[in-house]
């Protein structure tokens, strides 16, 4: 497949958001939700969490420097997953009004189905090309091998990962997210946790004959 780096940009500024006051990233799926790494949220818990998004607020930075505070609907810290939405503090309305704005103005990041896995499962070596975006602005590019379906992991080549850049949002060659940047150490090859699947179920659009190609 033909790689379009500058379709890969603009997906990328449209879709990726900065969590200032954690140091890290998220990334827009569509339908009001964001996807970030459980470990970039300011506090910790030892199981599956749903939250009230009323209690629980992080403030989010957009590519073009617009701010405003989302909920934290859930927290997943096996698989290093954490979901963000609209806060529903009826009072702040403009928070409200900022992130409604976010969400209708930008292009999400489609989740990739799970048939890619499955596919790339039955090659001899299982490596597919991977893009990052990170916290400065950088786009790296390199290699993923999937290991291990059943705890989501999945390995990075050929790329390094810096601080300030783990939530962000890691995507296939056809612009589909298959992974939330989970691991910033610098030993090769990186390992990161993929998209676990009730995340690809619930979230990713119902597939098509076309996507199933």
């Amino acid at each position: 497949m033909k790689v379009d780096h500058d379709l890969i940009r603009n997906r990328f500024e449209q879709a990726t958001v900065r969590l200032p006051q954690v140091d890290g990233q998220g990334v827009y799926v569509g339908d009001g939700l964001i996807l970030t790494a459980a470990h970039c949220l300011d506090f910790h818990t030892g199981g599956d969490m749903t939250l009230s998004p009323k209690l629980y607020q992080e403030t989010v930075r957009t590519h073009y420097g617009r701010e405003f505070k989302v909920g934290v609907y859930a927290v997943e810290p096996f698989s290093d997953i954490a979901v963000l939405g609209k806060t529903m503090v009826e009072e702040d309305e403009e928070n409200m009004s900022l992130f409604e704005a976010f969400c209708e103005a930008a292009t999400p990041l489609e989740i990739c189905p799970e048939t890619f896995f499955e596919k790339r499962e039955s090659l001899e070596d299982g490596k597919f090309g991977v893009h990052i975006y990170t916290h400065e602005n950088e786009i790296k590019s390199g290699q993923a091998i999937m290991c291990r379906r059943d705890i989501e992991t999945l390995f990075l080549k050929e790329v390094t990962i810096e601080g300030g850049t783990s939530g962000g949002p890691i995507i296939n060659d056809a612009c589909e997210l298959v992974a939330i940047v989970s691991n910033g150490e610098r030993h090769q090859p990186i390992p990161c946790r993929a998209l676990p699947v009730w995340a690809m179920k619930r979230l990713s659009p119902k597939p098509t004959s076309e996507s199933a190609d």
